[in-house]
């Protein structure tokens, strides 16, 4: 007969601990929103940990796997010859049970990443293995040989070792205990995306129409669609705008849906494409690059080096790059790209500087909106995330059914003072002048804007200016305060930042 040393209790308590650090981790993470180390956006972890197999309900699912290993930890302890046999036979039926279900949990979450969401996260294989021991371990192990060796179980006979028809009891209730979590998990609804008030003002109209996206109080973005990149006529009513990477799964799934609008309605929509690679040798916010985004910033200087050179080519090109689940490599990238226009064309393409000039302003979006990709501007919204195929097709034709572009507004026209509150009351010093309107486009270069030249108005004051000016009621106010609310923080940061030249 098998027994457990204390070697087997050590690796067992080992084992737990390490899982213990783990799932704390990824729940503090998960819990505050903050950013998990070496999970890029659009990498294989920020995947998985973002999808709806990641919660149980509204918590994280490394919650209940905390308390789990927390409770095998302290079952270990009362494996002691202080404690008698019918102790030991306890902490065995607590601890058996577990082992099931956490070996049922490893099954399930791998073949999750393995078949339907087809990405692996190194955090959640991580914690697989440290489950997988712990449960061996449990299961190899479950005679109380401490106890039988410092003689108490003469004064109890009882045996401490279980038989089948035990064990299949226990897996019985290990199975009930972990049935909710996949019953949950397919009814419950989870948000996987989040959405934004913006607004869009347009000027003109085809070819020399300018927009200008005010993406918060504080910053605004003006370009003319002709300039960039572009899918679709131009002289469409509607202007999407995509942040996006060639790279990031969820782009790539995004792109697909787009290409299926842009083919039902070709004469409703106009989408502008700024490629955002994930890669820290051209993206200052990404600072470990993942390895699915190696070839990131090369793939962008091809599709922009098309786009800048041979732009009638640009949508073909585009959609090649965008074509199956996974990336080109730079190569094959090339290979499509000689199929449009020759190798020395290529090559003085690839040479423009406005490539990296346009990247860089694009990165500086990316940071506006708080670095989520993929990113959509409806006019009337800003889509972070990917809500899926079957949502983000419905809420994408929603935002902009009936949407309404602002047109600029007039330079003579005044925002209406803020409502006297505790927080403005000593603020309502007369103030100079400055125009209201947006910043003038730049037809080289998309250049943020932190409107300088115009005034920096607080949420609500923007969104009482603005709502003169729309069909529909204004949404409310975001909230300003930092706790919770990263992306609100880097908006803040935007107002004394200097300007982006």
């Amino acid at each position: 007969m098998r027994i457990p040393t204390r070697t087997t209790i050590t690796l067992l308590r080992i084992y737990a601990i390490l899982a213990l650090i783990l799932t704390a981790y990824l729940t503090m993470n998960s819990l505050s929103g903050s950013a998990i180390a070496g999970c890029a956006p659009g990498s294989g972890c920020d995947t998985v940990l973002n999808s709806i197999y990641s919660r149980f309900a509204n918590l994280p699912v490394a919650l209940p796997a905390f308390l789990t290993y927390f409770i095998t930890l302290l079952c270990s302890f009362y494996l002691s010859p202080k404690n008698p046999p019918a102790v030991h036979r306890l902490i065995w039926a607590i601890l058996i049970p577990i082992a099931y279900l956490i070996l049922g949990s490893v099954i399930y979450f791998s073949y999750i990443q393995i078949f339907i969401l087809g990405t692996l996260c190194k955090y959640c294989i991580a914690s697989h293995i440290l489950g997988f021991l712990t449960a061996i371990t449990i299961l190899g192990r479950n005679q109380s040989t401490l106890a039988i060796r410092s003689g108490m179980h003469l004064k109890d006979p009882r045996p401490t070792k279980f038989s089948p028809k035990a064990h299949f009891i226990l897996f019985i209730i290990a199975a009930l205990l972990f049935s909710p979590l996949p019953i949950v998990q397919a009814v419950y609804k989870q948000t996987t995306h989040e959405l934004q008030p913006s607004f869009l003002y347009t000027e003109g109209s085809g070819a020399d129409r300018t927009i200008t996206y005010q993406v918060s109080p504080v910053f605004a973005v003006t370009f003319k669609v002709i300039d960039f990149p572009h899918l679709g006529n131009v002289d469409a009513p509607i202007v999407l705008t995509e942040l996006y990477d060639y790279t990031c799964p969820n782009c790539r799934e995004m792109a697909t849906d787009l290409r299926m609008l842009m083919k039902e309605y070709p004469d409703k929509y106009v989408l502008v494409t700024l490629p955002v690679p994930l890669n820290a040798n051209c993206n200052r916010l990404v600072t470990n690059t993942q390895e699915h985004a190696k070839d990131a910033c090369d793939l962008a200087h091809l599709a922009l080096a098309m786009w800048l050179s041979f732009p009638e080519h640009f949508p073909a090109y585009h959609e090649d790059l965008m074509a199956g689940p996974t990336p080109p490599s730079p190569q094959q990238a090339t290979q499509l790209a000689l199929q449009y226009i020759a190798p020395d064309q290529l090559k003085l393409a690839l040479e423009n500087p406005l490539i990296d000039n346009q990247i860089k302003s694009f990165v500086e979006i990316y940071a506006a909106v708080g670095g989520s990709l993929p990113t959509l501007f409806t006019g009337s919204s800003i889509i972070q995330g990917y809500p899926g195929r079957d949502e983000f097709l419905p809420l994408l034709i929603s935002q902009t059914e009936h949407l309404e572009h602002l047109p600029l507004p007039d330079q003579n026209q005044t925002p209406p003072p803020p409502p006297q509150t505790p927080q403005n009351t000593e603020q309502n010093q007369p103030q100079p002048e400055t125009s209201t309107t947006p910043a003038a486009p730049d037809t080289q270069n998309l250049q943020p804007t932190t409107n300088q030249q115009s005034k920096a108005m607080s949420p609500e004051e923007f969104y009482n200016y603005s709502s003169k000016y729309s069909q529909t009621p204004p949404p409310a106010a975001p909230i300003t305060g930092c706790d919770g609310c990263p992306r609100e923080t880097i908006m803040n940061q935007q107002k004394n930042a200097p300007a982006i030249n």
